[in-house]
Formats: structure tokens, sequence, C-alpha cells
């Protein structure tokens, strides 16, 4: 190498780390949102004798939220009741056919509704949910959301936690919630 391009390089090099550190301590200092919003969603598409297709979703499926933050659970839905349940990882459905047989005896989902006590009729009468600390901490805290409402709940849990949710009803709602 010429001993003309030296400088150049050792600029270029030094203009590089000086990028390099400045992107890191922008993305250090980015805080998570103390505010977000998780609606539920659904569509139907029907083909007789071909298919009956569900789009029944949460958006945004994946969230960071500061600990003690605010969020919104909004039900879009004109005639779907659906649950914002909090699930352990490792009791999210996952493969069809379990998907599909969520509401079945002793699975998650039946366990999720049966904290809500339903009625001889199968309506919750326990629209809310809550097994730790006030808010959205832990496995087990659900919440009723029915059709075109929506309700505010703090998150409650300790910052660095991931929380796992899903829809008692529609066992293919899944989302994740990344504290910071």
């Amino acid at each position: 190498m010429s001993h003309r391009l030296w400088p150049r390089v050792l600029a270029l090099a030094l203009m590089l780390a000086v990028a390099l550190v400045a992107g890191t301590a922008v993305a250090a200092s980015k805080k998570a949102p103390k505010k977000a919003t998780v609606t539920a969603k659904s569509s139907f598409k029907v083909k007789p004798n071909k298919f009956f297709q569900d789009n029944a979703r949460f958006r945004p499926g994946n969230i960071v939220i500061a600990s003690g933050g605010t969020l919104t659970l909004r039900n879009a839905d004109r005639g779907e009741p659906h649950t914002f349940s909090i699930v352990a990882k490792g009791d999210v459905p996952k493969g069809t056919n379990k998907i599909l047989n969520c509401g079945s005896p002793g699975t998650i989902c039946d366990k999720i509704f049966a904290g809500h006590q339903p009625d001889p009729q199968g309506n919750p009468t326990v629209p809310v949910v809550n097994v730790g600390a006030a808010g959205v901490d832990q496995p087990g805290d659900s919440f009723i959301l029915n059709p075109k409402s929506s309700q505010k709940v703090n998150v409650s849990a300790k910052k660095g936690t991931t929380l796992y949710f899903m829809c008692g009803i529609h066992g293919w709602m899944q989302g994740k919630i990344r504290v910071r």
C-alpha cells in the first residue's frame, strides 16, 4: 500500500469507528415506549366445499413496552369476543392439532376460560383474572375483550421479562411482550 493512502485509510477507519460508537450510543439510549396498543381483529373467508379461513389475530403480535407502562387492549371485532391471556412459553399451543383442540379439557385454553368462571350458558362471569401484582405480570393474568371495546392495563412485570399472550378462544391468536 502506498504511503499516500495510509492517511486516507486511517481517516476512513476513524470515521467508521466514530459512526459505530455514535450508533451504539443512540441504540442504547432508546427507551421502551410507556404506551402500547394490542388490537384483536378478525375477518372470515369462506369458499363452500373448499375452505373456511379465519384471520383472527392480534396486531401487533409482538410488542416492547416499559415496565410500569400502559397497555391498551382493543377488540376491533363487531361480534367476536376474545381473551388477552398471559401464558407460560411452554403452554403456547404450536401445531395445527394443538391449536384447533385448544379448548379441550385440560388444555391451556380450557384453563384460561375456567379462570373466567363461566356461567351455565358458558358466559364468563369474571372479566379480569389477576394472579400476581395488579396488571399484567405473569401467566394466569387474563382479560375478556368484548366486541368493540377497549381497556387499559398496567404492565407490572419487571424490566427484562418476556410475557407470552394468546386468546383463550382462538388458540392461533398469539404474541409476545418484551418488558424493558
